[in-house]
């Protein structure tokens, strides 16, 4: 968000004083912002068997099983509708959040299966707030000393499907 931020105003006022509206050009004593890209991180083996170990009986187990089930980002696990799964197509719709190619359909396996009929609510799989989630999972953290995120999750399930030798492009799909 620095970086963009640097670069609207960049631009903006490299504009301003090209159009003569201001005497110097001022972004030349400023110091360029330099995006660090974060590069994921997936769970060792060891540490998703610890991970579902310790979510065993928390009231977000079955939510954090379906992120490492699915690779779903946690606004689209949190957007799921009963009537997004399709139990005789055996397909979930994941409505995208990020992008319009993030909408997208999954296929319902056999652990996911049992989790998808374990969940009881009304309309949404998981009826709770992005803030709940953050807040249990942070609690779980601190307690056990995990060194990764909810996000980090989407990278397992990619990392778990690479390492059966699934294709990374349909991985990536």
């Amino acid at each position: 968000m620095q970086k963009y931020t640097f670069d609207v105003y960049h631009a903006s006022l490299k504009k301003v004083y090209q159009l003569e509206y201001m005497a110097k050009d001022i972004m030349q004593n400023v110091i360029p912002v330099k995006h660090i890209r974060k590069t994921g991180r997936a769970l060792t083996l060891e540490e998703q068997k610890y991970f579902l170990k310790v979510i065993a009986g928390n009231k977000l187990e079955n939510l954090y099983k379906f992120y490492l089930l699915t690779g779903v980002r946690m606004s689209e696990a949190l957007n799921i509708s009963k009537n997004d799964i399709n139990f005789k197509n055996n397909t979930i719709h994941i409505r995208g959040t990020k992008t319009s190619s993030s909408d997208r359909f999954l296929p319902i396996f056999t652990p996911l299966k049992r989790i998808l009929e374990s969940v009881h609510t009304k309309d949404l799989l998981f009826d709770y707030t992005a803030n709940a989630v953050i807040c249990n999972f942070k609690r779980l953290k601190k307690k056990y000393n995990f060194n990764f995120t909810i996000h980090s999750l989407r990278h397992t399930f990619a990392t778990r499907c690479l390492e059966m030798g699934i294709n990374i492009k349909i991985v990536q799909n």
